[in-house]
């Protein structure tokens, strides 16, 4: 792999982890429809702790605050660090008691399709939200469900930060409310998944120079922020269900070429 590529690679993940489009989606309709080879596992995890790093920075003063006060004994901060904790929870059983079933699920292209329709969908459905929101804060109730959709995420087709916000919106969080909890959601589920796939890389290997993954994940850091303040512009405008009509114009391409051409 040479730069040209891992720079490539570093702004698609930038982009796709954070804007509600679906990485996993698109990356299974790179690969089975058009020929793409995905990256090594040790380009998986520069990639994956790049975008980490961009929530971390996005959001670097609010996670600060949540530690001081944390530690200080706010009763806001506790409550808050606990939502974050239940709603971790729901993901992290999906893929320890199905992981293996889940990544079985990566084979089947026309899953994904649907899948990615049905992201489209969810992501339309903000047309009906309060563009401003309730003033509610998060309860066990509400981070359990936002953490369900997390969960959803897993299967590939469905995006991540478009589940967790459209179901934050819909339980009454301000834009900036469910975009702060969806993200700050994602930095245990990224890291963790950094974790394993570092694991992995252990094992087995690549042969992805260090200076090409260093690169990679910088290049997947900055694009991750850029697109972090696009998301939230949009969402503040009253805009995300754009991406919801992209996603289904993917998927309704995506259809059309598997009837034509037959992938499973």
């Amino acid at each position: 792999m040479d730069v040209f590529e891992g720079v490539v690679l570093g702004v698609v993940q930038g982009l796709t982890e954070f804007l509600p489009v679906s990485s996993s989606g698109h990356l299974v309709l790179a690969e089975h429809l058009l020929g793409f080879n995905p990256p090594g596992i040790r380009m998986e995890v520069a990639l994956h702790a790049g975008t980490l790093v961009a929530v971390l920075v996005f959001y670097r003063s609010r996670i600060l605050d949540l530690v001081r006060l944390f530690f200080n004994g706010d009763g806001d901060a506790m409550r808050y660090t606990g939502a974050l904790v239940v709603g971790s929870i729901p993901a992290g059983i999906v893929y320890f008691f199905w992981g293996r079933a889940i990544e079985r699920v990566f084979e089947r292209t026309a899953f994904s399709i649907w899948m990615l329709a049905c992201t489209g969908i969810a992501l339309i459905t903000l047309l009906f939200a309060n563009r401003d929101g309730k003033a509610v804060g998060m309860n066990w109730f509400r981070s359990l469900a936002v953490g369900f959709a997390q969960a959803i995420a897993l299967l590939p087709g469905i995006s991540r930060s478009g589940a967790t916000i459209v179901a934050g919106r819909h339980l009454g969080l301000s834009p900036d409310a469910a975009a702060e909890f969806s993200f700050l959601l994602s930095i245990p589920a990224v890291a963790g998944a950094t974790l394993v796939k570092f694991a992995e890389a252990r094992v087995e290997g690549d042969d992805v120079s260090l200076s090409v993954l260093l690169l990679a994940g910088v290049v997947s850091g900055a694009v991750g922020y850029v697109a972090i303040a696009w998301l939230m512009r949009l969402l503040r405008a009253g805009r995300l269900w754009l991406f919801g009509v992209y996603c289904l114009a993917v998927s309704a391409i995506a259809l059309a070429v598997v009837l034509s051409v037959g992938v499973r």
